[in-house]
């Protein structure tokens, strides 16, 4: 039987006023400033045909098919994304490891461990997972883990390092939001679709707290309970995709250890983030055909969204 405890729990509705401070500390996580090779180099070889003018009608399907009125719809990101994924989906005759993916919507997550002073929690359902039948390869190398151990994490006083966060009674329970011993076992990417008026940070925060809640989870699923408070025995590497339908981030991370207790010493998780970029300008209607055309499609957003689902 579970047991009941009190933690800081972050669930979906949370906005902190230092998001960019918090939410390293709480994970114990370092940023890395360069993408990770794996994901460099397949960007590189990456063509954008046919997926350039594919999605420039997924932009004007969602923009203007979804309403008769003269605006565009609040719910049109989710159904652009939904559209771009299973754009880059049906491209499985071209690149057959998109066969071993699944996509599953809106997981019930829940991740808890031991920080500093407290006890936190990871607890909602972020939005669209994919999982995968292999798991993706590590992202940084030994040498970064290494170098992370002399990394210090900025104060966030006089402000109290879980302020906004809200204390709950909970069950100490880890969960994918999956059965075990699925056919699909490890984590992938985590697609979060948000178009309220809310900071861009506050939704990298987000992706970053929900993909290592997802990790967390898989750990503790793989290796035990044993693992908890120590440093994994290999790092597990999940990826996040953050949109509010035009403008786009990108997250990488790897988790190398759950020993949160003091989060300045020994080898910190790791994430590159790749801060947001514009899909396209403009959706522009054409006179006299009235036909809609997608100004400044931007291909090196749409080489690094393309990268993120096709990455194995």
């Amino acid at each position: 039987m579970s047991t009941l405890a009190t933690a800081y729990v972050y669930h979906p509705k949370v906005q902190t006023c230092e998001a960019d401070l918090q939410v390293y500390q709480w994970t114990k996580t370092q940023e890395v400033n360069t993408r990770p090779p794996i994901v460099e180099q397949l960007r590189n070889q990456l063509s954008l045909e046919p997926f350039k003018t594919l999605i420039e009608k997924n932009i004007i399907v969602a923009r203007t098919y979804e309403t008769q009125e003269e605006y565009t719809p609040k719910t049109y990101p989710f159904g652009l994304m939904q559209n771009i994924l299973k754009t880059i989906l049906n491209h499985a005759h071209v690149y057959p490891h998109l066969k071993g993916l699944h996509v599953s919507h809106n997981p019930d997550v829940a991740a808890t461990w031991n920080h500093a002073q407290a006890l936190m929690a990871v607890r909602g359902r972020p939005g669209t997972v994919f999982t995968s039948k292999t798991k993706l390869p590590q992202f940084f190398d030994g040498s970064f883990a290494e170098e992370s151990k002399a990394h210090t994490f900025a104060s966030t006083e006089p402000l109290s390092p879980y302020i906004d966060l809200k204390q709950y009674g909970i069950y100490l329970d880890n969960a994918t939001g999956f059965r075990p011993k699925r056919l699909f076992p490890f984590f992938h990417t985590l697609v979060v679709v948000d178009n309220e008026a809310v900071q861009e940070i506050q939704l990298l925060q987000k992706g970053i707290m929900y993909t290592f809640g997802q990790l967390v989870a898989q750990a503790i699923e793989k290796h035990g309970s044993q693992v908890v408070g120590k440093e994994l025995p290999e790092p597990e590497c999940g990826q996040c995709l953050v949109t509010n339908g035009k403008r786009f981030s990108f997250i990488w991370y790897q988790l190398n250890t759950l020993d949160m207790t003091d989060v300045d010493k020994g080898v910190k998780n790791l994430v590159h983030v790749e801060r947001p970029g514009f899909l396209y300008t403009k959706l522009k209607k054409v006179f006299p055909k009235g036909v809609h055309v997608v100004e400044d499609l931007n291909d090196e957003v749409l080489r690094t969204l393309l990268t993120t689902i096709l990455v194995h």
